[in-house]
């Protein structure tokens, strides 16, 4: 799996609203036109809810 930076996931997620589920993050960053690999790893991410942008941050850093 390709490393992608918290703060570029960030950026693609730009104006969601929280909490927010795995699959609004995903549909935020689509409508945001974020790259495979920011894709990639929301897919990947658990499927629970996020309260902040250092929940998401906190689960993209213990995937390996």
């Amino acid at each position: 799996m390709v490393k992608v930076s918290p703060a570029k996931v960030e950026k693609y997620i730009k104006g969601i609203k929280f909490p927010a589920s795995k699959q609004q993050l995903l549909k935020q960053a689509e409508s945001n036109n974020a790259d495979e690999d920011v894709l990639n790893i929301l897919e990947n991410v658990p499927d629970k809810g996020f309260n902040s942008p250092i929940d998401i941050s906190i689960a993209i850093g213990k995937m390996k």
